[in-house]
């Protein structure tokens, strides 16, 4: 059995889904506000600027970021449209990765926050709190694995919490503030 096919398998919230609102309740985290006024803009326009991109990474990892400016501003916005509008799931998450500054982590949060589908963040935290202790070897099998994992846990969220709209922000939250309230101070 390969790596990704023992996530689904072992993949599971560390903590109950019906409490995903209080937890996310909780949640604070530096510059958010930063990149939520950026959501409604570059869904309108479709693609990302350099500096929205430079902006993303920031609030992602501020380590990565101040390789955005050696991407040029045509190769941010082509790359950027296309990974966007594309039906085909792995170009989504290849072509974000072909920028400079961007990896897995940084490719899926451009993917949470900006693609009309819910995304999950891959995040050490995020991992942890659905017992992925190890980092994992970041592919495309990876990805669809953890994908599939995140939005089927994302729905049993919904139902359970209804009335709450659970909304995958929300879920994202919850899961990193688990983590940062629970997770033992060394990294995964």
């Amino acid at each position: 059995m390969t790596w990704h096919c023992q996530i689904i398998k072992t993949m599971k919230p560390r903590f109950e889904l019906s409490k995903v609102p209080q937890i996310a309740a909780r949640y604070t985290y530096p510059r958010e506000r930063s990149v939520e006024m950026l959501v409604p803009l570059v869904r309108q326009q479709c693609y990302m600027t350099r500096d929205q991109l430079a902006t993303l990474c920031q609030w992602k990892s501020s380590r990565s970021a101040g390789n955005v400016v050696k991407n040029s501003r045509k190769f941010v916005t082509e790359i950027t449209r296309f990974a966007l509008s594309t039906a085909d799931e792995r170009a989504r998450i290849d072509l974000l990765i072909l920028l400079d500054g961007v990896g897995y982590p940084t490719a899926s949060t451009i993917l949470h926050w900006l693609h009309r589908e819910s995304y999950p963040i891959v995040d050490f935290r995020a991992l942890w709190s659905l017992h992925i202790s190890q980092k994992p070897p970041y592919s495309f099998s990876f990805w669809c694995s953890y994908v599939s994992g995140w939005r089927a846990f994302l729905r049993r969220a919904q139902s359970l919490c209804a009335p709450t709209v659970v909304t995958p922000r929300l879920f994202d939250k919850a899961l990193w503030q688990y983590s940062n309230e629970h997770q033992p101070s060394s990294r995964a």
